[in-house]
C-alpha cells in the first residue's frame, strides 16, 4: 500500500487533487486508517489513477469520468462515448480555426494600416490594380449601410476572405441613393451562392490614400479630379474605396485614423 505522499508523486497527481477525488467519490483510496484517517492506496489504484489522467487529456469532465469508471470495464465499451468526443472536438477545433481567422485578418488590416507612411497619405499616384477575385454583392442605398453588406459577405466568405474590403460605387456624382458594389477578396474560387464570385479585371487607376473620417472624404477626390484635369485624364466608373483601417471588428476606433485608398480607374 501507498501512503498518499508516494501515491502523489507515483501518478503525477497532487495531494490537493487525491482529496479532490475521494471527496467525488471519484476515486476511494483503498484503505483509510480508522484512527489517523490517513488515505492508503493499492497497485490497482495506480492504474485507475492514470485512466483518470488519460480521460482528463481528453477534456472529459469529473462527473463523466466518474460514469466511466463505474460503466466500462475496457476498451471496448468505451468506443460510442469516445466517437461522440471526438466529434465535439472536432467541431471544437472548427470553431478555434474560424477565431483564428478572425484574429489574423484584424492583424492583417492593422499591420497594413501601421505600414503606410505619413508622406503617402494625400499624395495622387498613378497606378495598375491587377485583376482581384472578389465576392461581390450590389445593392443600392445610403452609404451608411455599407457595413451591413460587408457583414453579409465576410460571413458567406468565411476563412476564404483575405485582404480589405472595397466598393465600388457605379455612380460617378453623389446619391442620396447610391449605387454600390460591396466586395471581399477571396484566397481561391468559393460557391457564393446568393452573391457573385468574380475577378475584378486590371485597371489602371489614379490613386490617392485618404486618412480620416469618412465624411471628410471629399477632399481626397477633390484632389484626384483636380490631378485628372491637370494631366487631361478622363476617369471612369465604377470608383473604388479600399478600407484599409476603420471600424474595428472589435472597437470602432478614432476615426481620424480611418485610412482609405481612393483608386479611381481612368481611360
Amino acid at each position: 500500500m501507498y501512503k498518499i505522499g508516494e501515491f502523489s508523486k507515483i501518478t503525477c497527481l497532487s495531494v490537493k487533487t487525491l482529496r479532490l477525488y475521494h471527496e467525488k467519490e471519484l476515486m476511494v483510496p483503498s484503505y483509510i486508517d480508522p484512527d489517523t484517517s490517513y488515505r492508503y492506496y493499492s497497485k490497482a489504484d495506480v492504474e485507475t489513477a492514470r485512466t483518470i489522467v488519460l480521460l482528463r487529456t481528453m477534456r472529459f469532465s469529473l462527473s463523466e469520468i466518474q460514469h466511466i469508471l463505474r460503466s466500462c470495464s475496457g476498451d471496448t465499451d468505451l468506443v460510442d462515448i469516445l466517437k461522440q468526443r471526438q466529434k465535439e472536438i472536432e467541431m471544437e477545433v472548427g470553431k478555434l480555426k474560424r477565431i483564428s481567422a478572425s484574429i489574423g485578418t484584424i492583424l492583417k488590416r492593422e499591420k497594413k494600416a501601421f505600414e503606410m507612411k505619413e508622406f503617402e497619405i494625400g499624395t495622387v499616384s498613378e497606378k495598375y490594380i491587377e485583376p482581384i477575385l472578389v465576392i461581390t454583392l450590389r445593392w443600392k442605398g445610403s452609404y451608411g449601410d455599407t457595413g451591413k453588406a460587408f457583414g453579409k459577405l465576410y460571413r458567406k466568405a468565411g476563412r476564404y476572405s483575405t485582404d480589405h474590403a472595397m466598393n465600388l460605387y457605379h455612380n460617378a456624382e453623389y446619391h442620396e441613393i447610391a449605387d454600390i458594389e460591396s466586395c471581399v477578396p477571396l484566397k481561391r474560387a468559393i460557391d457564393g451562392g446568393d452573391f457573385e464570385v468574380k475577378h475584378l479585371p486590371e485597371t489602371r487607376c489614379l490613386s490617392i490614400i485618404h486618412k480620416g473620417p469618412y465624411d471628410k472624404i471629399g477632399n481626397s477626390y477633390k484632389a484626384l479630379f483636380d490631378y485628372a484635369n491637370e494631366q487631361k485624364l478622363a476617369p471612369v466608373t465604377p470608383f473604388r474605396e479600399h478600407y484599409i483601417k476603420g471600424p474595428g471588428m472589435i472597437m470602432t476606433g478614432n476615426p481620424e485614423n480611418y485610412i482609405t485608398e481612393i483608386q479611381m480607374p481612368i481611360e
